[in-house]
């Protein structure tokens, strides 16, 4: 887990995956809090802009073939205040992707909710996993 004061790094991987349609012009918006540092380590499927004042990040995954995905793969470091201590400091806040049905052609959009440093429990975590410790 996290620790007050101490520096731990996080590999965050966001995924956009079509179903049996075509997706176009696939893009997906979010971005890191205040206490989160993005460390301009990625590896991407299509283009990304990082905006380092808003820390907002914004992926243009192109184009994904029905049944196929591509994936951003990110880093990103957190250090604890001793304020954060016994919560699950979040991440990355919610993911919003948008694009459109290649056979329909209409406008698709889901999200998902933000990321904590809370490992999931079905990979083998003990529940509590990502709360900061002293």
């Amino acid at each position: 887990p996290p620790k007050v004061g101490e520096i731990t790094t996080y590999t965050l991987t966001l995924v956009a995956e079509a179903g049996d349609n075509n997706m176009n012009d696939v893009s997906v918006e979010t971005s890191i809090p205040l206490h989160v540092n993005w460390l301009d380590q990625y590896d991407v499927d299509g283009e990304l802009v990082y905006n380092s004042v808003s820390k907002k990040i914004d992926w243009d995954a192109g184009n994904i073939s029905a049944g196929q995905r591509k994936e951003l793969t990110f880093q990103v470091s957190i250090q604890p205040s001793i304020s954060q201590l016994r919560s699950a400091p979040v991440l990355l806040n919610i993911q919003r992707l948008r694009a459109n049905d290649g056979f329909t052609n209409e406008l698709l959009q889901d999200s998902s909710p933000a990321v904590t440093t809370e490992l999931n429990e079905e990979m083998g975590f003990e529940r509590g996993n990502g709360k900061v410790t002293q």
